[in-house]
């Protein structure tokens, strides 16, 4: 993609990784603030913290004070190392002063099976993950990792609610172009992202999905990539995250 014609018929469409590989991959071929232009930010979608239903910590609260009973016991699930869940749950952990145990796993959906059987005690998931079991009654919702509650989990309270203000995780999605991408191609496909994100029956689509839609001018997606960029490498430094 840093290679490709600078002429706005390739589109990127990225996410976390984006933010989060510069320092997991200090050896990139690509500089991403250097090679790729921002476009337009989509959104994101706040990351819900879950447990099985058998767990008995039924708030974040809840959560704390078992895993600070047994230091290292209890454990977390993610995709893999290095992934939004993975790393989510490292700043949390941070934020609240608790040891818990990394499971990775090779895929989100094998780690979902085994905290549904009640052999992880609790992980991360985004919106579309979590919905049905959460529904069903297969899943219980701790909190739900951003400043407001979410409307397809009203009931589930939002980081400030549950005690850990102005934490935030989430999966979120944005569109770059190679960075020689003349201005007025750029401008042009800003107002036509965001001229589409405006249409109802696209903002329903995404809404179903959890998707909080925030459209912006090409310098605001930028200073949020640099923002997320900065933030997320401070947390796989200080815990020493490296991809499997």
């Amino acid at each position: 993609m840093a290679n490709a014609p600078a002429d706005g018929y390739t589109v990127l469409i990225a996410a976390n990784g984006l933010a989060t590989n510069t320092t997991l991959f200090p050896d990139l071929k690509f500089n991403v603030m250097r090679d790729l232009a921002p476009v337009a930010y989509v959104g994101y979608a706040p990351l819900v913290l879950v447990a099985p239903e058998s767990f008995p910590a039924k708030t974040l609260a809840d959560l704390i004070r078992a895993a600070k009973a047994k230091p290292g016991e209890l454990n977390y699930a993610s995709a893999g190392s290095g992934t939004s869940q993975h790393l989510a749950m490292e700043l949390l952990k941070s934020t609240i002063g608790i040891e818990v145990m990394h499971i990775p796993y090779k895929g989100g959906a094998p780690a979902i099976v085994d905290m549904l059987g009640g052999r992880i005690n609790f992980m991360m998931l985004n919106p579309l993950e979590a919905l049905p079991h959460v529904k069903a009654g297969r899943l219980h919702a701790l909190m739900v990792g951003a400043p407001q509650r979410m409307a397809l989990l009203p009931d589930v309270p939002n980081a400030g609610e549950a005690g850990v203000a102005g934490y935030e995780a989430n999966t979120w999605w944005g569109f770059l172009v190679p960075a020689r991408t003349p201005p007025a191609v750029i401008a042009r496909l800003n107002a036509e992202i965001n001229r589409t994100l405006a249409d109802p029956e696209v903002k329903k689509k995404l809404e179903d999905m959890g998707v909080v839609i925030q459209p912006g001018t090409p310098d605001q997606f930028g200073a949020f990539l640099r923002a997320e960029t900065d933030k997320w490498a401070g947390v796989i430094r200080k815990a020493n995250i490296k991809p499997e």
